[in-house]
This record gives C-alpha cells, structure tokens and sequence, in this order.
C-alpha cells in the first residue's frame, strides 16, 4: 500500500475481489488500514489480560474464558 502511490495508474485491479479501484481509493484504503493497525496495537497494549479477566471474576484455571474475556475488553477498548 504504500508503496502504490508511487506508480502511475488510474485503475487498479485487485486480487481477491476483482474490485476497480483508482489511486484515491488506495489511499483511502491505505489510511483505514494504518488507522486500524494503530488503534489494534493501542488497544493491545492498553489491556492487561490478568486485569479483565479479575475484572470479569474469571477462575484462573479457565485459561479459555481469560482469553474470551481479554479478547472482548480489546475489541471494546479499540472500538471506543
């Protein structure tokens, strides 16, 4: 992605939906996907799986549920 902007075209093909996009496309694109890896790595960084999973009264033997309940508090935390 970043490195499209670089060549000159005024439609792109891509591969997996056969979708037309033009270079305004691609930097929308571009920009939706560095905002979600940004916001993804806040998010991961922010939540402590120990901390919701105590929060959420998770027994400590139910690795499963700690993993449940941490993946649901990062979805929240970035979509917030």
């Amino acid at each position: 992605m970043d490195q499209m902007p670089e060549y000159d075209f005024e439609t792109v093909v891509t591969g997996h939906m056969a979708l037309y996009s033009t270079p305004d496309d691609v930097a929308t694109n571009r920009e939706y996907i560095n905002d979600l890896r940004r916001t993804a790595t806040e998010a991961l960084q922010a939540v402590d799986l120990k901390e919701a999973a105590a929060a959420a009264k998770v027994p400590e033997n139910n690795k499963q549920a700690e993993l449940k309940v941490w993946m649901d508090a990062v979805v929240a935390r970035g979509q917030s």
